[in-house]
């Protein structure tokens, strides 16, 4: 390969290893055809690591059907939104998310918000917006400042009225800006050795 070629291409490598997997290892769980969410809160549906990309979460849930889903945020990385994409229910339906890989805030009307980090009621008239501040902003929790950082978390659905709801989210994972600094200083690295690999490949004229 030219060497004209061979920079770009080392640091297109570069900027893949310190972003982790892309887009085509993304989540992409839909209830109706993946199976229905977890309802136990000892043991909620595993995701697992979500690497740095946009990830669709698509669930149908009515009262007394509650949905809970576990996963992970890598190291170097963290969930910087939670997007809904579209929603249709009749009320507000309520989520709530915890750390950790079970859900101990009970379930229902009886949620104790002590033990979350946050939760949201959320509705049509947030379609297309991010919510993840919305989930910061629950009251009588641990509270946490977006974005969330590495670290496995529990996310709770449920609908407060009679009919169902289902609810399409987008979840954003991406690199720490200490990982992008990086990133770069290993962009810089490679161009720097291989102009001087080039110079001394070249001959005097």
């Amino acid at each position: 390969m030219p060497a004209s070629f061979r920079i770009p291409a080392l640091c297109l490598a570069a900027w893949l290893w310190a972003a982790g997997a892309n887009d085509a290892h993304a989540l992409d769980y839909v209830e109706s055809l993946h199976g229905d969410l977890s309802d136990d809160p000892i043991a909620p549906t595993a995701l697992g690591t979500l690497p740095v990309g946009s990830h669709t979460l698509e669930a149908t849930f009515v009262r007394n059907d509650y949905d809970l889903a576990t996963f992970t945020i890598a190291p170097g990385t963290h969930l910087d939104s939670i997007v809904l994409n579209a929603y249709g229910g009749s009320t507000f339906s309520f989520s709530g998310i915890q750390a950790g890989p079970i859900w101990t805030a009970d379930l229902g009307f009886d949620v104790d918000p002590a033990p979350l980090l946050g939760w949201v009621l959320f509705g049509e008239t947030m379609i297309g917006t991010d919510i993840l501040d919305d989930y910061a902003l629950g009251a009588d929790t641990i509270g946490f400042t977006p974005p969330l950082p590495a670290g496995t978390y529990t996310l709770e659905l449920q609908e407060t009225g009679s009919f169902p709801a289902t609810a399409q989210f987008t979840l954003n994972v991406v690199p720490e800006p200490s990982t992008l600094t990086l990133a770069s200083v290993a962009m810089a690295s490679i161009v720097i050795a291989a102009r001087i690999a080039r110079r001394r490949r070249t001959p005097d004229v």
